[in-house]
């Protein structure tokens, strides 16, 4: 939050306030609103009082404040704490009635409800209770029924609700319409959302044993019935700005560009001024077209019902074989009012032509389906086999009787399929909500200067009821797609992802109670649903990239020394002409105009040649202010870059386009001119995991039981999913080689420990051997201890600049070196250097996960892009050039490695058979061994922090307890 604080005087001059301020005190000035003061000697500003309504927002504002916030000058800090309280209840009770011994009935029922305060969604007001609150409310009730048919024969029928309401309620009244300035935070904005979500189970289960054979056998159904809604911004919102004749200018001599924004703001909310309303309207349903106060609703359906059998075949001594078959439906998706659109396709089999169609449309989803509502078609070939065999040798004598023993070694091996849904919901909803069309931000524009004093805000239309077919252009345009729109689309014969599992082990019994077993275990898919942009933007066969190459090469001829300010349209000696970029002027077809009342940014433009990254020419290298989505609407059009040649706006009432979906683009970036992104969720998706496992175990016995595990393994992958959405462009559609790489969460080597010793003292063991009083105090004792040794997640270098593709495509992008992966390698470990601040002389020391003597002197692992070219001794990494992409794989190396010892000793005190106490003192990280916190997986090459150790985990904690049982 933010407090006022103003100086009051007499007279034109403006005295400091608070000149005696120190630091932990606060600075109190009275009557702060009705403060005027003219800056021009001779004018007369009357002292004047907002009005009712420009007082809800500054009215609470404290007039106590500190200098922890604001600008010192006429904003300061305000800091108070607010509740952020949690509440908690659960119970749980079960009930087993055993009717006879063939029929058992089993009851479960479980209750738990969770309240928040949420200060963090409510950050608006000076109360010290939020004005939001968030529950979460579950309930579960489960029976069971087991019958006993026969000696051989045995089913169990269960069924049960599992039901979750998790709302974010705002408390307080809602208002008319909600104020908005660009200055406070207040009022609040936030208004009810949340989701309740139901499942249902049922499932049978049989088992029927019939000579060598046991024969299981069954069914299960589970419902999913998940309601989500979103009241946000379906109340009018009056933005308090400054119109363009109500601001002050800036002058010479004035204040700086920060203080005039604040003056103006000020302005602006003292003045009750605004310029724009805005109000989102829904739709009930795909008929009744916008209501005004509807809540967004989407209500998914989705089911999975499987039936399966197997057999557990006894097929001879010390063998033993599994059969079986599961058979999974997963019907398709369905989002139950219909509220999504889609694009329609002609040909099923084969969507990309009508996604890269400019006169492509959309419609209500379950065309493509041909199922109602259905976000795709049913995939029912999903017949999932599972095959195992087990066999124990035994051989009594001769070699293989030493190899394998009798009864003494087991070889195991087992294939299976799998199928399942994960992420269903979030993939699935983000790649149908993006289609606009069904729900919409309207905007009306009031008369300049307007002042809520003057009467309540105009009140928004209600937009047309959109038609359908509905055409990529309209989605395309002004407040929609900003000329370069989306079209999400997804197959509408997606299949279930399928997972092989494959295994092969042996496992042989040892001396002492211990055993030994080693095994391959692998899994692979090809059939993961991940989502992809087929439109991936175009930089070669247009053009731009040679005559960018050109304007980077004029730059350093215009200017030698300092490429940076060199001049791209230069005419001297060195220079050549550029055939696409055109200094002004007016567009034309194959010319993009930079500058000028026609053309985007030169600043941009400059800015994206010394950077060197031409791919982000469309979106602008922070994605903004690129080609297509400058300030003005006018300027795309005029480019005409993609093909938005449309007239008129989406963002009035009733709004229409007037499109022309054959005009043919000056410089065609994208592969279909009447949209832009274009992400199509199919199943492309693969990964490979292989594992060696290696484990050694003891059985408990003279009071030592310990369990020893290695995996070595690797798990490539083009598609991580690590993101809900499962949303995965290809960095190049034109290479996805590129992507396919090691895991995120790939682990190379992973060591576990865990056993329990029993000190052979006290009564009953081997050593001190006695009763009563002495065992109380030598008997009992207890070691226990797990202990994990594994190596860090994967870690990939980066240069994240648009080069090939455009910046929201190259967050995995890795650059240039000219070492050798097993160099890079051996640059990694655990450094510590002293680096000097070259401005303040101040010393650092700092720990690196990699070798600090490759970084330059701001601890950068490059310097400098493709035009000003520079280097630096021991330098590894380089960054991309334009139109190229990097030369080294991703996840090249590991993370900082974890090592920990947890342990504990216990003493237990029996008093009688039934009563004991138990004595604990418990170490974690007992050896107080220092483990550093990987910060990051993607390590930039431009980033002043490359390398960096920053944190560590937690360092050794003692923990005691005791405990009584009776």
């Amino acid at each position: 939050g933010g407090a006022f604080t103003y100086n009051r005087t007499n007279n034109t001059d403006v005295t400091p306030f608070c000149p005696s301020q120190t630091i932990g005190t606060t600075c109190v000035v009275p009557n702060i609103l009705t403060y005027a003061q003219s800056v021009f000697p001779g004018a007369n500003i009357p002292s004047t009082t907002p009005g009712p309504v420009t007082s809800q927002i500054i009215g609470p504002a404290p007039t106590a404040s500190n200098f922890t916030g604001g600008d010192g000058l006429n904003t300061l800090g305000y800091r108070f704490l607010r509740g952020s309280n949690q509440e908690r209840n659960q119970y749980s009770t079960r009930v087993d009635v055993d009717f006879d011994d063939r029929n058992t009935l089993t009851g479960i029922y479980n209750y738990n409800k969770e309240v928040n305060l949420r200060p963090d969604v409510d950050t608006s007001n000076f109360g010290t209770t939020p004005d939001v609150i968030q529950f979460s409310d579950n309930r579960q009730f489960t029976m069971a029924y087991r019958r006993v048919f026969s000696n051989n024969f045995i089913n169990d029928f269960r069924g049960g609700i599992f039901t979750s309401v998790v709302p974010f309620d705002r408390t307080d009244a809602l208002p008319d319409f909600i104020l908005q300035s660009g200055l406070v935070t207040s009022p609040m904005t936030f208004l009810d959302q949340g989701r309740n979500t139901k499942a249902f189970n049922f499932q049978s289960n049989a088992d029927w044993v019939l000579g060598d054979h046991t024969f299981r056998f069954g069914g299960q159904t589970q419902i999913f019935r998940v309601n989500a809604y979103n009241d946000a911004a379906i109340l009018p919102v009056v933005n308090l700005l400054t119109g363009t004749n109500s601001t002050f200018a800036s002058l010479p001599g004035g204040v700086n560009t920060t203080q005039l924004g604040t003056a103006n703001s000020l302005l602006g909310l003292l003045g009750g001024l605004y310029n724009t309303v805005n109000q989102s309207f829904n739709q009930a349903s795909i008929d009744e077209g916008f209501v005004r106060g509807a809540t967004a609703l989407t209500p998914f359906r989705y089911e999975n019902h499987s039936v399966y059998i197997a057999d557990r075949w006894s097929a001879a001594k010390g063998l033993t074989l599994n059969l079986g078959v599961r058979y999974e439906l997963f019907p398709a998706m369905r989002l139950n009012n219909g509220l999504a659109l889609e694009p329609k396709f002609a040909d099923n089999d084969n969507v990309i032509p009508d996604l890269l169609n400019p006169n492509g449309t959309y419609v209500p989803i379950g065309a493509n389906a041909g199922r109602k509502n259905a976000y795709y078609k049913t995939d029912y070939n999903n017949f999932a086999p599972n095959l195992g065999v087990a066999w124990a040798p035994s051989f009594e004598g001769g070699p293989l009787g030493w190899l394998f023993g009798e009864n003494k070694t087991v070889v195991r091996a087992g294939y299976s399929h799998i199928y399942g849904n994960d992420s269903i919901v979030t993939s699935i909803n983000n790649a149908a909500v993006g289609n606009a069309g069904l729900g919409r931000t309207a905007l009306a524009l009031s008369a300049s200067n307007s002042r809520l004093s003057s009467g309540n805000p105009p009140t928004v239309g209600v937009p047309a009821n959109p038609t359908f077919p509905r055409s990529y252009l309209v989605n395309n345009g002004p407040g929609i797609g900003n000329f370069l729109g989306t079209v999400f689309a997804i197959d509408p014969k997606l299949q279930t992802p399928k997972v092989e599992q494959y295994s092969f082990g042996i496992q042989r019994e040892l001396f002492g109670g211990m055993a030994m077993e080693i095994r391959y275990v692998g899994s692979r898919s090809t059939n993961l649903g991940r989502g992809i942009d087929l439109g991936q933007l175009d930089i070669v066969n247009n053009g731009v990239l040679a005559d960018f190459l050109r304007a980077q090469a004029n730059m350093r001829a215009s200017n030698p020394t300092n490429p940076n300010l060199g001049n791209p349209f230069c005419a001297t000696a060195g220079c050549v002409p550029l055939t696409v970029f055109q200094n002004g002027g007016l567009p034309s077809p194959g010319r993009i105009v930079v500058g000028g009342n026609n053309g985007f940014s030169s600043a941009v433009f400059t800015s994206v040649l010394q950077n060197g990254n031409p791919a982000d020419l469309v979106f602008g290298p922070n994605g903004n202010n690129g080609i297509v989505n400058q300030t003005s609407t006018a300027l795309p059009t005029l480019n005409n870059i993609n093909n938005q040649a449309c007239i008129g706006s989406a963002n009035t009432t009733g709004g229409v386009y007037t499109c022309n979906p054959n005009a043919t683009p000056y410089v065609s970036f994208v592969p279909n001119r009447g949209s832009g992104v274009l992400d199509l969720f199919l199943n492309d998706g693969r990964y490979r995991y292989d594992s060696l496992q290696t484990e050694i175990r003891k059985r408990f016995s003279a009071g030592l039981y310990f369990q020893v595990n290695y995996t070595y393994s690797k798990n490539l992958t083009n598609a991580v999913g690590t993101s809900q959405q499962l949303f995965e462009p290809y960095l190049d559609n034109n290479n996805q080689a590129l992507d396919y790489q090691r895991a995120d969460f790939d682990t190379t080597h992973v060591f576990n420990f865990n056993g329990i010793y029993q000190l052979p003292f006290g009564q009953g063991k081997k050593f001190l051997n006695y009763g009563g009083i002495a065992d109380k105090f030598l008997g009992g004792w207890e070691i226990s201890g797990l202990g994990q040794w594994q190596s860090g997640a994967p870690i990939t270098f980066v240069d994240t600049r648009g080069t090939l593709n455009r910046t929201g495509r190259s967050a995995r992008q890795t650059p240039v070196s000219n070492l050798s992966n097993q160099q890079i390698q051996d640059l990694v470990g655990v450094f510590q250097a002293s680096t000097t601040n070259a401005t303040t002389g101040v010393v650092t020391d700092r720990l690196f996960w990699i070798n600090p003597s490759i970084l330059n002197t701001n601890l950068q692992a490059a310097a400098g892009f493709s035009l000003l070219g520079t280097t630096f001794a021991n330098q590894a990494f380089f960054n991309v050039n334009p139109g190229q992409t990097g030369n080294i794989g991703r996840g090249l190396i590991n993370g900082p490695k974890y090592f920990n010892i947890n342990m504990a000793l216990l003493k237990s005190i029996r008093f009688t058979e039934t009563m004991r106490v138990q004595l604990r003192m418990e170490a974690f990280n007992v050896l107080n061994n220092v483990n550093f916190v990987q910060n990051t997986q993607f390590a930039n090459i431009n980033a002043t922090n490359f390398g960096q150790i920053t944190t560590a985990f937690g360092p050794r904690e003692l923990q005691f307890a005791a405990r009584f049982e009776w």
